[in-house]
């Protein structure tokens, strides 16, 4: 443990940063090595501050500044380009739509679409969720150590004879089988 320092005994105990007769420690040149370059870095700072201070008062002033028709000057140049890019593509896709012989009739049907498709897809789901486990679908025959059963078969479940009368004979080739849901 380091012995105790109190506020007397400090000069004593650090060295001196300068000593009056011989050369500056290495710790003080460091420190002023230190200064020197958060002067230069400060100046440098204040550099960038100042340009970027007159880059805003620049676009703050073309911002600012009105045209003859009295709108800004740089939202009147966005729209102007918007206008002609807009201008462009109209008349690009309208010369599509025309050598493709479709007409603005034909484009304005197109908005029932979704909805159709909608209903469509809903129907299939319903569909497919009430078929899940309808052994009605596919009906065969299916031989089984020689013997011949009747078959229905559903999407993920399959019974063997009227109402999976015959369904047990599963059991010992399909582990946890049983009639009707595999179960």
């Amino acid at each position: 443990v380091p012995p105790a320092v109190s506020l007397a005994t400090l000069p004593a105990v650090l060295p001196s940063m300068s000593s009056p007769d011989g050369p500056p420690s290495p710790m003080k040149e460091k420190v002023d090595l230190a200064k020197e370059k958060a002067a230069e870095y400060a100046a440098i700072g204040k550099e960038y501050a100042a340009a970027g201070a007159q880059k805003a008062k620049e676009l703050a002033g073309k911002v600012l500044a009105k045209d003859e028709s009295g709108g800004y000057l740089v939202v009147n140049e966005a729209k102007a380009r918007y206008q002609a890019i807009a201008a462009r593509g109209a008349a690009f896709s309208k010369d599509i739509l025309d050598k493709a012989d479709i007409s603005q009739e034909d484009l304005s049907k197109l908005h029932r679409i979704p909805a159709v498709v909608s209903l469509a897809s809903l129907v299939i789901g319903l569909l497919l969720i009430f078929s899940h486990y309808n052994t009605g679908w596919v009906r065969g025959m299916m031989w089984i150590n020689g013997e011949v059963y009747e078959a229905y078969v559903s999407t993920t479940t399959a019974e063997l004879g009227k109402d999976g009368a015959d369904s047990d004979v599963l059991k010992k080739y399909f582990d946890g089988c049983g009639s009707g849901f595999f179960g």
